[in-house]
């Protein structure tokens, strides 16, 4: 099999329906054992046997079968591949090489890769494309109680406002958009505060006056008939009948004046009555309102609109997202921003720089990251805290602060009653750790006392900065993991073949398959598989021979095998010999030379079957070569071209194709249709060539010619040829043709 990340992911879901039973869920990407997987049931993870079955895998999809009944609303099922990261299969450094293990081995890899993936696409990550930010979160005592959020400037983590803060906000979202609603109202309220807590502090009044409005409209109107009245005194008199009324005006006459001055206002105020009334409940919320300034009013209608966001479902779930992981955020904030506080002591020995409760410590610094010393406490009057390299100012990525702002370096030193009257934070020294700053030399140290009071900086890169300056390395790492890991699990082999690459990269020349003779990088002992004519050839030192007879020599040698069989002793016979029934022995003197080439190279043929063992070797540490890139191409060629098994392969055959046969213990070469046998040694045996000739004398020692089919044994000599018998001749059973006598 061979599994590809692209079309494996490693997790499947299926929804049962409510009421419904449903036991079998095929496993539709490729596992390797039952406890690869991994299976939840409404996000409860389930335990193997107690609760399912696994069948299939191996490297193969499969089925979990299981018993679930959909709940309300149904269930739902999620299946997951998780295997183990470990090494299954072990090769050893000699002996046959299994292809199969080998395959599987690297199939598991690029499934734990697969597995990887999935789990590395559902985390919290940053976009491809965004530029190198550092991630860590702030230290946990910074991030805890607080929300995630970014910086403005540089978009690191950061500690955002604290979770009370925000749920307070949350809880309260409806009333802030209220506000923000009205805001203009909220301002011009803001304006006239003065005159709401009076109006709220007569509001029986306004209403009365309120109540009575037209009326007081009217005296106001007819000012001078009243003046005529004082001239009519009898109708005064008249008007005594109603004096309890008039006295009652003559006791409010000046606020009847003053509603006169200001009938236009009342006249609006009572087309208002319900809204005055309104407000005079709310008399000690107008009065807080009231006690607010204009600015903080007009920072709320400012954002007024960011609030009402943080009003939303949505805003609302994210906050609650961002408030779970609050002390991971602190604690990537604090990573990029630390805070020292100074103080300074006397141990014994003179004044020193205490940070955060330690006496002149020397302190460690990254690359990258932002460091504050805060010399707000008293103690530090007179001492000003400056950096220097070696024996010069230090000032990259410096800044300086006084009553809390910035300043200048000359301003800072020079001031050394810089406490007094000040508040928290209004005294410090802040350095962001440049690229360039050197990673040793820097010392912090006072300005006025000099370096006994400080101590020596280390500057480091951070991990962080580390891994974003590196991103694109990580991400190729992350793309060839699967081949990482596949080298880390086998180091030890990586290590055998590195100190053994002299004979890896000597192989390739060792065997060559190709339609012409190499003629180059010759040694004694290479081999070479000619494709034009099938024939497995060795180098002799000088030439290229073959491992076997040609075909028109294992006619000759077939024909051979065929005629000496019978077992005929032919006495002495001391005339020369002409055969009636054939020239087979002449035709054997004729291509001696044949013979004789055959013969000769019967050591080379002993060579290559002696090196068989040689050739195993290489077979055995084919797991070794198969790690080393730089040869992969050929060694993956050579475990197809080479194969030891116990019966011929059936699948990737190429001409020239080499398999040893464990169960007959032969090396076998593919001819392009099948496979044939190589025969050390060559004339071993006359059966196995059609055509025979012989290269020398043939030496019977002390055994017979015989024919053990009882058929003729026929010497014919060819044209002018003769038949020679030397010695005693055994006449029985012989019968000689003197066709032609010399």
């Amino acid at each position: 099999m061979t599994i590809s990340v692209s079309n494996n992911t490693p997790r499947v879901s299926y929804a049962v329906s409510e009421g419904a039973t449903q036991t079998s869920f095929t496993v539709n990407f490729e596992f390797f054992a039952d406890a690869d997987l991994r299976v939840f049931v409404d996000n409860t993870l389930k335990t193997i046997t107690t609760h399912y079955t696994v069948s299939g895998g191996n490297g193969s999809t499969g089925t979990v079968t299981m018993s679930v009944t959909g709940a309300s609303g149904g269930s739902t099922v999620v299946i997951v591949r998780a295997i183990a990261l470990e090494r299954t299969t072990d090769f050893p450094t000699s002996g046959a090489f299994n292809i199969s293990s080998l395959n599987t081995e690297l199939d598991r890899i690029i499934a734990i890769h697969a597995d990887v993936d999935d789990t590395a696409d559902r985390g919290l990550r940053l976009q491809e494309s965004d530029d190198a930010v550092a991630t860590t979160l702030p230290l946990k005592d910074a991030r805890k109680g607080t929300v995630l959020a970014f910086n403005a400037t540089t978009g690191v983590p950061e500690a955002g406002p604290s979770i009370s803060s925000v749920t307070t906000v949350a809880t309260q979202s409806a009333n802030i958009n209220t506000v923000a609603g009205i805001s203009a109202n909220v301002t011009t309220v803001a304006g006239i505060h003065a005159n709401v807590t009076t109006v709220a502090g007569i509001s029986s009044n306004v209403t009365t006056v309120a109540g009575v409005s037209s009326n007081v409209t009217t005296v106001a109107g007819i000012q001078a008939n009243v003046t005529t009245v004082a001239g009519i005194a009898s109708d005064v008199t008249a008007v005594a009948g109603i004096s309890s009324d008039v006295a009652a005006v003559e006791d409010i006459k000046a606020n009847v004046t003053t509603v006169a001055g200001i009938s236009a206002n009342v006249t609006t105020v009572a087309g208002i009555s319900s809204n005055v009334t309104s407000v005079a409940g709310i008399a000690s919320n107008v009065t807080t309102v009231a006690g607010m300034n204009a600015t903080h009013l007009s920072n709320v209608s400012g954002v007024a609109s960011n609030v009402a966001l943080l009003g939303t479902s949505d805003a609302v779930s994210d906050l609650n997202t961002l408030a779970a992981i609050s002390s991971d955020i602190t604690s990537l904030a604090n990573s990029l921003e630390k805070t020292y506080t100074v103080t300074v002591a006397n141990p014994g020995s003179g004044n020193v720089f205490v940070l955060d409760s330690s006496n002149a410590p020397a302190i460690e610094m990254f690359r990258g990251n932002t460091y504050i010393f805060n010399q707000n406490d008293a103690t530090n009057d007179g001492h000003p805290l400056v950096f220097k390299n070696g024996s010069s100012a230090y000032e990259v990525g410096v800044t300086y602060f006084l009553n809390g702002s910035e300043t200048t370096q000359s301003n800072y030193v020079n001031t050394t009653n810089f406490n007094a009257g000040r508040s928290s934070g209004d005294r410090k020294v802040q350095i962001e750790v440049a690229t360039s700053a050197p990673s040793s030399g820097l010392r912090y140290y006072c300005y006025v006392h000099g370096n006994g009071m400080g101590n020596t900086i280390t500057v480091k890169d951070s991990n962080i900065s580390l891994v974003a300056g590196s991103i694109a390395n990580v991400n190729t790492t992350a793309g060839g993991i699967t081949n990482i890991n596949t080298v880390a699990g086998s180091i030890s082999n990586v290590n055998t073949v590195a100190s053994n690459i002299t004979g890896v990269n000597t192989f390739t020349e060792r065997y060559r398959v190709a339609s012409s003779a190499p003629s180059s990088s010759l040694d004694a002992g290479d081999l070479y598989f000619d494709t034009s004519l099938n024939e497995l050839k060795a180098y002799n030192g000088s030439a290229w021979q073959s491992t076997a007879p040609s075909a028109a020599n294992q006619v000759n040698i077939n024909t051979v095998a065929g005629e000496i069989t019978a077992q005929e002793d032919l006495g002495s016979i001391t005339e020369s010999v002409t055969t009636s029934s054939g020239s087979n022995i002449t035709t054997v003197g004729q291509a001696i030379a044949n013979v004789n080439t055959v013969a000769g190279i019967s050591a080379n043929v002993t060579t290559v079957a002696g090196i068989s063992a040689n050739v195993t070797s290489v077979a055995n540490i084919a797991s070794n070569v198969t790690t080393v890139a730089s040869n992969v191409s050929g060694v993956n060629s050579f475990a197809e071209r080479y194969r030891v098994a116990s019966s011929a392969p059936t699948s990737s055959l190429d001409a020239g194709d080499l398999y040893f046969n464990t169960s007959t213990n032969t090396l076998n070469y593919y001819n392009g249709s099948s496979f044939v046998a190589v025969v050390a040694g060559a004339m071993t045996s006359l059966a196995v060539d059609s055509s025979p000739q012989l290269g020398g004398n043939l030496d019977v020692n002390g055994n017979s010619i015989v024919s053990a089919s009882n058929g003729d044994i026929t010497i014919a000599p060819n044209g002018s040829g003769e038949i020679n018998l030397n010695g005693t001749v055994n006449t029985d059973n012989l019968t000689i043709d003197f066709g032609s006598v010399a």
